[in-house]
């Protein structure tokens, strides 16, 4: 049985009114130009207290998507996606990035993964952090931080570790919903996931990143 997500203690939901009893909702998968965490844990709401969610409401999936609004979702078998935009999660370069996401990661104390599936500046990126440790970062198809993952290397074969003096091999077009497949859950499936609780959408947060 899926549980609600209870938002009332977060700031500012104080006045949120609870789900109806049997209030269900429906997954959608995730476009082409997402940005989104991808979180092996099985509380929402700990995610959002991490992010600093203020405002917070409760919306229908297809609602809170996309909204450039930091969108958190119910639990789907022990994973939480966090949809936002390049505005929200906002890094430059890939150091800057990876602090960020270990910083992350080290609040949640588990595997958070970053998916960045566009062609802007802001470059498509797969990286993984677990518990304040970076494990992998690739940005714009080059590896900039981490060992090579065995999904890598079923994916990729001949993919090589990192080498500060050598300019890494490029992986091909579509490795971050590749790895976001292979290291997490598919964002070209999530539909299989029906009757959910409803979703979170925030437009105000404080998260760890800031400092």
């Amino acid at each position: 049985m899926w549980e609600a997500i209870d938002l009332s203690d977060l700031p500012g939901t104080a006045k949120v009114a609870p789900v109806p009893k049997g209030d269900t909702d429906r997954a959608e998968n995730l476009v082409s130009g997402s940005v989104w965490f991808a979180i092996r844990s099985d509380d929402p709401k700990k995610v959002a207290r991490v992010l600093g969610l203020q405002n917070a409401v409760r919306v229908a999936w297809v609602n809170g998507i996309n909204q450039g609004a930091v969108f958190v979702s119910p639990n789907l078998d022990g994973w939480v996606i966090v949809e936002c935009t390049e505005q929200v999660y906002d890094v430059s370069g890939w150091e800057m990035g990876d602090s960020s996401l270990r910083e992350f990661s080290k609040k949640l104390k588990t595997d958070v993964f970053l998916f960045a599936d566009t062609n802007s500046d802001f470059g498509a990126t797969a990286a993984w952090a677990c518990k304040g440790k970076t494990v992998r970062w690739i940005e714009r198809g080059y590896a900039f931080a981490g060992n090579v993952t065995d999904a890598e290397r079923r994916l990729y074969p001949g993919v090589k570790p990192v080498d500060p003096d050598v300019e890494p091999d490029a992986l091909p077009d579509g490795f971050v919903r590749g790895l976001a497949v292979a290291w997490s859950i598919n964002p070209d499936t999530l539909n299989q996931y029906r009757n959910i609780p409803s979703s979170t959408v925030a437009w105000d947060f404080d998260p760890p990143w800031r400092g």
